[in-house]
């Protein structure tokens, strides 16, 4: 079986896939042409954080133990950017592609966003001195280097986004790979 993991958005569980009617056409798509379709709610709201990341890592190797996997894709949405993004670029799941629905890519940039900051700050548990740097070191796909994104990438990502700004997310990690 080919499998897509699915690294959901801001405040959704494991289940996301089935229950939000905007991705069920989506999903059954996938399964009709024979991948398997998981997601895990992965600590829930992580931006990639390391235990969002061992949770995604755990499902793919669980599914790995359960069925013959073939190719790996990474289908993430909003707030899963970063997770999708890491899993790639840390070597957690050997992703043959990676497509990013309104997909938070820049780290930093999430975090200077009014609404998105306090789940951030959560994520990496800042403390009020905390340093944005030394939180989330590691964690930004924009400071990788583009040659570590040698895979297919595919972006949709709307102009009229007014929290994952096009322009500063998607727009920026596929000129920057």
């Amino acid at each position: 079986y080919n499998l897509v993991i699915y690294h959901h958005g801001l405040g959704e569980l494991a289940g996301a896939i089935i229950t939000d009617t905007l991705k069920t056409t989506l999903i059954a798509d996938l399964v009709a042409d024979g991948y398997i379709v998981a997601d895990s709610t992965a600590y829930r709201d992580n931006f990639g954080n390391d235990a969002g990341q061992q949770a995604y890592y755990e499902l793919y190797r669980y599914l790995t133990t359960e069925y013959r996997i073939g190719r790996v894709l990474a289908l993430s949405q909003s707030a899963g950017g970063p997770s999708g993004l890491l899993c790639l670029l840390n070597a957690r799941i050997p992703y043959a592609g990676w497509a990013g629905i309104y997909p938070v890519c820049n780290l930093a940039n999430a975090f200077a966003t009014a609404s998105l900051k306090s789940s951030v700050k959560a994520a990496y548990a800042f403390t009020d001195d905390a340093d944005y740097a030394t939180a989330t070191a590691g964690h930004d796909p924009m400071l990788f280097s583009p040659t570590a994104f040698a895979l297919p990438m595919r972006f949709y990502a709307s102009d009229g986004d007014t929290v994952v700004i096009r322009t500063e997310n998607a727009d920026s990690l596929a000129a920057y790979v």
